[in-house]
């Protein structure tokens, strides 16, 4: 059993909250090997991982340690060295500009004309742009809060108050970036604004549903775009809306930058830090769903040759893209049986184990080796804490949602309690009078998105879901990162 050998391997680590709606096409791929992690990061990471999928989901949980390494040594090296950090900053750039090339050229009409033969090593050509790109700035991926952030100053030898810490993060951490959600919106709102008709950009914004699982076709696409952003798709109201968000953003900059001219030259590499690591891990995402479009947009067009359902795109593996066409002629049977349940175990060292399984048995083992390494056996717990991601503080019910396609009922003023939030949440997140996550960090989504929503939310609870239940009266205090549980 697979579950055997990753709890071997893991035994004594602690464990990353798990990653929600992953699937093997894309995990499997090796962002997690030392083959893109090792070229920048002295530590061996050893980001050994599971992945189990059943229908149209999937989860991963691997150990968190060698993240922190890996933040520790960019963190330093931003404020020692910045002229060496900025190397990787220009190779972010850089890789972000082809990985964007590649979208606008491989269009469905490109992709038509090309032979499949063609695709496996294309696949495998844009999969070391999308993991170089992410391994230079994976750092940004640790759930930094202030507490780690006094811990690294000390660490390499700055002295500064917790007080003076305290008061950078407090205007660091207001983001003056466009969250690639909002960046998803301004772009929709540039081409309706041009003139365009929304069946006209469908294909453009198609990487708005790209997700770790999958990417959706251009019929799915259209329907979310028509959901999220109908009534935006009027010129004359997109242009409104357009000019309303650049004004919000030049006052928030301008306020900024009155702050960060006062700060003298550490305060200043401490603040150009922190916003730089939440910034280049929300750019990420967009980068990464282009990517991942692409792949699907090659495969849908193989998956239709062949005659094989398109649902089972996700469950192809990496090793077997490699394989070419005739290897996938070969697993279609395999392919179909992997959608009732199945499992991978994802190793640092890029080794790769994979077997059908019981999705919710594996499911049930995974949340209880999580929990286990958290909280005490018998141990009963009211309240749980959390980092403040935005102020406030209510009393609602508990909505547990783990995946935000499946969930029985969600009333306005709901509190939504998940993992972490991913866009597919985000219509949840505007119902909710509060969002309650286990992972945690400046840098997540949901305190990006909390933000931009001005929602009470707190982050890196790492055992919500473990211990808050649908019904669940709780008072979400933001202000101070603690929920309580009233009945």
């Amino acid at each position: 059993m697979l579950f055997d050998e990753f709890k071997k391997i893991t035994r004594g680590k602690t464990m990353w909250p798990m990653i929600i709606n992953t699937s093997a096409l894309v995990y499997s791929s090796g962002w997690n090997t030392k083959e893109f992690l090792e070229k920048y990061y002295k530590c061996k990471a050893q980001a050994d991982m599971i992945l189990i999928m059943k229908g149209n989901f999937g989860l991963t949980l691997f150990n968190e340690d060698w993240v922190k390494d890996i933040h520790s040594e960019a963190f330093e090296e931003c404020l020692l060295n910045p002229k060496k950090f900025q190397q990787r900053v220009k190779l972010f750039k850089k890789l972000k500009n082809k990985i964007e090339e590649i979208y606008y050229k491989q269009t469905y009409e490109f992709i038509g004309k090309e032979d499949i033969n063609k695709f496996a090593k294309r696949f495998k050509d844009i999969r070391n742009l999308m993991w170089d790109l992410n391994g230079a700035i994976l750092f940004s991926a640790m759930q930094v809060d202030k507490d780690l952030v006094k811990e690294e100053v000390g660490r390499i030898g700055w002295k500064m108050t917790a007080e003076n810490i305290d008061e950078i993060w407090d205007m660091a951490t207001m983001p003056i970036f466009d969250s690639f959600d909002k960046a998803q919106m301004i772009h929709f709102l540039e081409l309706i604004s041009s003139g365009k008709k929304l069946e006209e950009i469908v294909e453009e914004c198609q990487y708005f549903t790209a997700s770790y699982f999958d990417a959706k076709n251009l019929s799915e696409t259209l329907k979310y775009l028509k959901k999220v952003y109908g009534k935006l798709s009027d010129q004359k109201n997109a242009r409104e809306k357009l000019i309303s968000i650049q004004k919000e953003k030049k006052e928030k900059i301008e306020k900024y930058k009155k702050w960060y001219d006062k700060l003298n030259i550490k305060e200043k590499r401490l603040a150009n830090y922190l916003q730089l690591i939440m910034e280049t891990r929300d750019e990420r995402k967009n980068i990464f769903n282009k990517g991942v479009t692409v792949w699907f947009r090659m495969y849908e067009k193989v998956f239709g040759e062949l005659k094989v359902d398109p649902s089972l795109i996700p469950y192809l593996t990496y090793d077997e893209v490699l394989g070419g066409v005739e290897k996938i002629k070969k697993i279609k049977n395999e392919l179909a049986k992997r959608k009732n349940g199945f499992v991978m175990l994802l190793r640092y060292d890029g080794k790769r184990k994979k077997e059908l399984a019981d999705f919710e048995k594996y499911k049930k083992l995974l949340q209880d080796y999580y929990k286990s390494s958290l909280v005490k056996k018998g141990e009963i717990i009211t309240e749980i804490k959390g980092q403040v991601a935005n102020k406030g503080k209510v009393q609602g019910i508990v909505r547990v949602i783990i995946n935000p396609k499946k969930f029985a009922i969600f009333n306005k003023g709901d509190i939504l309690v998940t993992v972490s939030t991913r866009p597919d949440f985000v219509p949840l997140m505007k119902f909710a009078s509060a969002i309650i996550t286990e992972e945690g960090g400046i840098t997540s989504h949901a305190a990006i998105v909390s933000r931009e929503l001005k929602k009470p939310c707190i982050i890196g609870t790492k055992i919500a879901t473990q211990v808050l239940k649908d019904g669940d009266l709780v008072e979400v205090d933001a202000n101070k990162g603690i929920v309580k549980i009233i009945k």
